[in-house]
């Protein structure tokens, strides 16, 4: 067996399928395994599973947990269940799109004298599946990782789905980092550096599916800052873990670096916070002159209404006594004479 393709899964109803699927369109001129390790899920993602298992019983081993393990125990012994020479990682929400992905990254590690990791470039999309970036990690939105060091400074992302590893230091690796990790990759990452290079193959071979509520994309602010609390914490254990291996000067470089980039882009917040302050300010301005303009129309139209109000009363009381007039009789007498004479003429 040349390759085992380990899938984990925990509530992913909506995605599993597109990603087993993809597993199964992989071409090439070796036998691979997949293994879908379902870690008590309570939607429908079992069920999925288990249809797949059935209909390619030669191809795909299910397990299925009675309890939530969480993400890096049920990683770590699956990963136990492999034959293959290599493994290859894809969590439950992605999945590749390149058919002949596992084949390309096999052919560049059985080549390779120095290198038993492989990943490559992917694409990013919504949770909805709207595609968001191509390409992240040559267009610039995903930094490239080659060292510990640079892992280490940015708490970097060499995409584990896209992954290929020799089973051996896969094993190896997973027995090296902690238990309860926030982020059982970041720790991975971070081992494999230190046991070989990373090879990068530059093509989009993975599709990764970014929504909110994951684990590395929490929704509360609370959770944010925990995960980034840990995360700190890892780098300090694993500074201390390999201090003696450590290039302090390229690390030093990364950390400068990354501290560079962070104070430009809060300048540049605070300078489209300020743009923005001051466009507040201006529409307030304006908002108060229209409010000021409406106030003095409105104390027009009354005044405007109490002369209507008199001006109708005074017609009113004129008409009224004109009618007083003409209806007298004074005026009906005198009305009468004037017709007689008219006649008379």
């Amino acid at each position: 067996m040349k390759v085992s393709i380990i899938c984990t899964n925990y509530n992913k109803e909506a995605w599993i399928e597109e990603a087993i699927q993809s597993f199964l369109n992989q071409k090439c001129n070796f036998d691979y395994e997949i293994i879908l390790v379902d870690d008590a899920s309570s939607d429908h993602s079992p069920q999925i599973i288990e249809h797949y298992a059935k209909q390619f019983p030669e191809k795909i081993k299910a397990v299925f947990h009675q309890e939530n393990l969480g993400i890096t125990k049920t990683w770590i012994e699956a990963c136990k269940l492999a034959q293959g020479d290599y493994i290859a990682r894809c969590d439950g929400d992605d999945y590749w799109i390149d058919e002949y992905k596992l084949q390309k990254q096999v052919d560049i590690l059985d080549k390779s004298e120095t290198s038993s990791w492989s990943c490559s470039d992917f694409d990013i999309i919504s949770e909805s599946g709207e595609l968001r970036h191509k390409e992240a990690i040559q267009n610039g939105i995903i930094r490239k990782m080659s060292s510990f060091e640079e892992m280490l400074a940015f708490k970097g992302m060499t995409m584990s789905s896209t992954w290929l590893v020799d089973k051996d230091l896969m094993l190896e690796v997973n027995s090296s980092i902690p238990i309860d990790a926030v982020d059982d990759t970041f720790c991975l990452q971070l081992e494999l550096f230190i046991k070989t290079e990373l090879t990068f193959l530059p093509e989009a071979t993975t599709v990764y599916r970014l929504h909110d509520g994951s684990d590395s994309h929490p929704v509360s602010v609370g959770k944010l800052a925990t995960r980034f609390e840990k995360l700190q914490q890892l780098q300090e254990d694993y500074l201390e873990k390999y201090y003696s291996s450590i290039n302090f000067k390229e690390l030093s470089k990364y950390l400068f670096s990354e501290s560079t980039d962070h104070e430009k882009i809060i300048a540049l917040r605070q300078r489209e916070l300020a743009t923005q302050l001051t466009n507040a300010k201006s529409i307030l301005e304006e908002l108060l002159e229209e409010r000021a303009n409406l106030k003095t129309a409105e104390e027009n139209l009354k005044t405007a209404e109490e002369n209507l109000k008199n001006t109708i009363a005074e017609k009113e009381y004129w008409v009224d006594e004109y009618n007083k007039v003409v209806h007298s009789k004074r005026w009906i007498i005198t009305t009468k004479i004037i017709n007689l004479f008219r006649r008379n003429r």
